[in-house]
């Protein structure tokens, strides 16, 4: 079995190949719906101390979480639902 610092290693590894930090286009075409659960399992995956040992999220570095929180906000600005979504956490955090 890898140990975190195996993980890490590797990790930084894939991530520091040539090109990685180029940027793509991808044109998505996805219900709203997708777009709401897309969102909510990148947030998920990025709270910090929920990561699980090994776990992309809890070896990336603050820029590329970033990153991440950028997609999300783009993705919720294009399918007009930020609003709802901020509805939604302040309902489901009472």
């Amino acid at each position: 079995m890898m140990t975190v610092k195996d993980v890490s290693n590797y990790y930084d590894t894939v991530l520091a190949v040539p090109g990685m930090a180029n940027l793509v286009k991808i044109d998505l075409k996805i219900s709203r719906k997708t777009v709401v659960m897309l969102v909510q399992a990148i947030e998920r995956g990025m709270k910090e101390g929920k990561a699980a040992e090994g776990d992309l999220f809890a070896l990336v570095p603050e820029e590329a979480k970033k990153d991440l929180s950028d997609v999300i906000t783009q993705c919720l600005e294009k399918s007009e639902m930020g609003d709802l979504m901020q509805r939604l956490k302040t309902l489901f955090s009472k």
